[in-house]
C-alpha cells in the first residue's frame, strides 16, 4: 500500500542518488589535469583544421582566442599550435575550467573540454628577527594588478594607481612592491609576521602562496648553533664512556724484563732490569712501543693488540 510517508522516503532516495551521481560525473571529468607552472595543451582535435579556418576558444564562455580569415582578433598567433590546439604556459589554478573550440568550415565544428589544474604547495620561506625577506611570485606577464594577503590584504596595486599598504605593511618604511617583477620586500620581521602569504596577479585570482617563517635573530641563531654542538659533543662523550665501560682498555708498555705498566708511570733503570719473580733471569731488551689491553671481547678489534 502506497502512503505519502512512502512516497517522501522514495523521493528523498532519488534526489540522494542524483547527488551522488553528480558528485561522480564531476569527480571524472578531468580531460586534461595538470599541476601550477606546467605548459598545457588542450586538444582541438579536428583533422581538418587550417590556418584560413575561423577559430574561437572559451573558458567557461569567455573568449581567450580567436582568429577570423587568419587575422587573430583575441589572444596571439603562438596561442595555439598549429592544428588549432591551445597553448596555456605556466598555467595557473584560474585558469581551470571548462574549454569549449568552434571551428567554422564547412562543417562547423564544435568540441568541449574541462581542465583541472592542481595548485603548487606553499613555498617556505625563512627570514631572521628585525631583518628582511623578499617574497618573489614569478610573474610571467606583465602586471595590470596585484594584491598581497595574510588573510586581509597587505599591499597591491592597480594600473593607473600607486601602490597601497596595510597592515602590517602600513607603517612608513615597512614594506617595498615591485611593479615589475610584483615581489614584495618585508622590513624589520617581527615573531607576528610567521605565517601563510598568497599573492593574485591581474585579478585571476590565487597565484602563489608562501610560509614565512621568522627566525630569532643572527645573534640568537649562533648561540642556539653553539648550544646543540656542544649538546652533540656531550651525547658523543657520554656514548663513548659508555662504550668504554662495557669494553675497558687499558694503555700498557713492556719493560726490559718483560714485565708490563701502565704507561706514564715512572720506573727507574733497576726497577726496569729487575727480575720478575726472583728467579734471576731478565730481559735485556729495549722497551717496547706502549700497547693496549682491552677485554676479551675487544681483542678482536684491528687496532687493539694483545699483550703476549
Amino acid at each position: 500500500m502506497f502512503t505519502a510517508q512512502a512516497g517522501k522516503v522514495h523521493v528523498a532516495s532519488f534526489f540522494l542518488s542524483l547527488l551522488l551521481f553528480s558528485l561522480t560525473v564531476a569527480q571524472q571529468q578531468c580531460d586534461v589535469s595538470a599541476v601550477a607552472g606546467d605548459t598545457v595543451v588542450i586538444p582541438l582535435g579536428y583533422p581538418g583544421f587550417t590556418r584560413n579556418n575561423d577559430l574561437t576558444w572559451k573558458r567557461d564562455w569567455v573568449t581567450v582566442f580567436q582568429t577570423r580569415q587568419g587575422q587573430v582578433f583575441v589572444g596571439a598567433a603562438g596561442d595555439v599550435t598549429g592544428n588549432g590546439s591551445l597553448i596555456l604556459p605556466n598555467v595557473q589554478k584560474y585558469q581551470a575550467g571548462v574549454y569549449s573550440a568552434t571551428v567554422l568550415d564547412v562543417r562547423p565544428y564544435f568540441a568541449q573540454m574541462t581542465l583541472c589544474v592542481q595548485g603548487q604547495p606553499p613555498e617556505a620561506v625563512y627570514g631572521l628577527t628585525g631583518e628582511e625577506v623578499e617574497l618573489d611570485p614569478k610573474v610571467r606577464e606583465p602586471l595590470v594588478s596585484i594584491t598581497w594577503n595574510k588573510v586581509l590584504p597587505i599591499a597591491d596595486w592597480y594600473t593607473g594607481g600607486i601602490q597601497s599598504y596595510y597592515y602590517r605593511c602600513a607603517a612608513v618604511n615597512q614594506c617595498d612592491l615591485s611593479l615589475t617583477t610584483g615581489v614584495l620586500k618585508m622590513k624589520g620581521l617581527k615573531a607576528e609576521d610567521d605565517g601563510r602569504y598568497s599573492v593574485e596577479i591581474n585579478m585571476k585570482g590565487i597565484a602563489r602562496e608562501f610560509d614565512l617563517v621568522v627566525l630569532g635573530s643572527s645573534s640568537h641563531s649562533t648561540a642556539a648553533i653553539v648550544l646543540s654542538v656542544l649538546v652533540a659533543v656531550a651525547v658523543v662523550a657520554a656514548l663513548a664512556g659508555t662504550y668504554f665501560k662495557i669494553n675497558p682498555c687499558r694503555c700498557l708498555r713492556r719493560l726490559k724484563n718483560r714485565r708490563v705498566e701502565p704507561c706514564g708511570q715512572a720506573t727507574t733503570p733497576e726497577q726496569e732490569a729487575a727480575p720478575e719473580n726472583n728467579s734471576g733471569s731478565s730481559d735485556r731488551r729495549e722497551t717496547s712501543s706502549p700497547v693496549v689491553l682491552c677485554s676479551k671481547r675487544s681483542f678482536s678489534h684491528p687496532h687493539v693488540s694483545r699483550i703476549v
